[in-house]
């Protein structure tokens, strides 16, 4: 008789990738329209159907490092774990409104010229002294998307 199935982590892999194995096959899939309705947040939203919301692949993940919550890309939302249980329970509102700030950056400027003023603006920073979060925080397009997402 074969041995009887197990929720716990095979030994070959850490509690933290089973865990987002079981919360990636677990949530269904929606786009960021329906993720800003879910979390409450009012407004007409629906130019953002169709972008993706997403658990962040793994590849991904190791790239990005340590809390951080989300990434934009053009047409996804990256979301660690965690921010997707927070947006499945309805909380990530203001997380949801700062990427669709940079859902909004992306489509008026191009892929390219996003990326060149984003790195430009962060490259700045580091070359006046800023330490690697402040000079994150000094980007213009997180700027403005903190500033959007204040307005909740």
């Amino acid at each position: 008789m074969p041995p009887a199935a197990s929720s716990a982590p095979p030994a070959s892999c850490g509690a933290a990738a089973h865990r987002r194995d079981i919360v990636t096959r677990v949530h269904r899939s929606l786009d960021l329209q329906e993720a800003l309705t879910q979390c409450g947040v009012e407004g007409d939203y629906s130019s953002y159907a169709g972008v993706a919301v997403r658990v962040v692949p793994r590849w991904l993940e190791r790239v990005w490092g340590s809390g951080v919550d989300a990434m934009t890309l053009p047409g996804v939302v990256y979301v660690s774990p965690r921010a997707r249980e927070q947006v499945d329970a309805g909380e990530a509102g203001r997380l949801l409104v700062h990427e669709a700030a940079h859902v909004d950056q992306w489509r008026s400027l191009g892929m390219a010229r996003f990326l060149v003023r984003y790195l430009g603006d962060y490259l700045r920073g580091r070359a006046v002294g800023l330490p690697h979060h402040a000079a994150y925080r000094a980007i213009r397009f997180e700027r403005d998307a903190r500033a959007r997402a204040g307005r909740l």
